[in-house]
Order: C-alpha cells, then structure tokens, then sequence
C-alpha cells in the first residue's frame, strides 16, 4: 500500500485495455482470488484465473522468515511468468499439448513451491495456471 491508500479491487474486465508481457501473480487471501501485478508491483487487475508461460516460483526468504516470526501472512511468495489469458470460461481449461501437475506453498511446511504429490521443489515451468476451483479452493498447477 502507497502512503496509507488502499487498493481497490479491479477486475479484470476493467483492467487495461493492452495486457502486461510479464506479471507477477499471487493468491489474495483478501479479495479471495488471484492477484496479477506487473512485475514493478503496480496492480493489473484481479481474476479467478490466469494463465502463464516460461514461468518461474519465486519465494522471498525475508518475507517467509517475517511469517514465521509474526505468525502473519504476507506477499512473498509468487509465480512469475508471460500473461497468456486471464478467467478462462471452463473449468476443466488446460492448454493442449501439456502434462500437468499441481503445485503447493505453505510457508509453514515448506520453503519454495513443491510437487504438490512428491513435494520436489519447483523453481520453473514451461506453463502455469492459477485458478480457483468450483469449491473455492485456490489450485496452482504446472507443467
């Protein structure tokens, strides 16, 4: 936050008219969606879903640290990546062509983004996408 402003939700139907090349995206446990920001950390807009390419998981070891000493959570942990699309229709999208597997991050339990299944730490994919499931759950999945 700016100088003691708060950001307004903006959805992505209001966002932009020409879409960033590559975002910053997160789970916004406020607003209960993803948050998409330029890689500057000016905010893009907010959506269900998004879908990137030549993406890398980033985590931020001082901002992890902070969580585990204040018990708090913060923006430290992100996927960065080319904006591809943003609130796909279905729910079952996935782009063709691509074998994908879901990815996991809890700052409590682990220190990067892992194979949700294998727990292999993850630090780049070909394509990511970030949607919130039909029961509101908030699912990282990769490939």
């Amino acid at each position: 936050m700016r100088q003691g402003k708060k950001r307004g939700f903006v959805h992505w139907k209001d966002a932009a008219p020409i879409a960033p090349d590559r975002v910053k995206v997160y789970r916004n446990l406020t607003r209960d969606c993803w948050s998409i920001c330029y890689t500057d950390g000016r905010l893009y807009c907010h959506a269900d879903s998004v879908d990137l390419k030549n993406c890398k998981f980033r985590v931020q070891p001082a901002g992890r640290a902070r969580v585990l000493k204040e018990k708090q959570k913060n923006v430290h942990a992100y996927v960065v990546g080319l904006f591809h699309d943003v609130n796909f229709i279905s729910s079952q999208y996935f782009p063709r062509g691509y074998k994908f597997a879901q990815a996991f991050y809890n700052p409590y339990r682990v220190e990067t983004f892992v194979d949700f299944h294998t727990s292999k730490p993850l630090h780049e994919a070909d394509r990511v996408v970030c949607k919130k499931a039909p029961d509101g759950s908030m699912n990282i999945y990769y490939a």
